[in-house]
């Protein structure tokens, strides 16, 4: 089960639906990560496995917030 408080958890869970390219779940999983923890908002900014959602426009919002 997954600690619903654990920052790092939804980051990487992010990361992993960026990898396979599933818009949907990766913004839902990343934007649970910045509310419990905002220093995933800067980590995401070069993180390669969000390559693919670079172009967003909800993926951008999030970084900016």
């Amino acid at each position: 089960a997954l600690d619903s408080d654990y920052a790092n958890a939804y980051y990487n869970i992010a990361c992993l639906y960026g990898l396979q390219g599933d818009v949907d779940l990766a913004i839902q999983n990343f934007q649970r990560a910045i509310e419990l923890d905002s220093k995933y908002r800067e980590l995401a900014k070069t993180e390669s496995d969000f390559d693919r959602l670079r172009k967003n426009s909800r993926f951008q919002a999030l970084l900016k917030e």
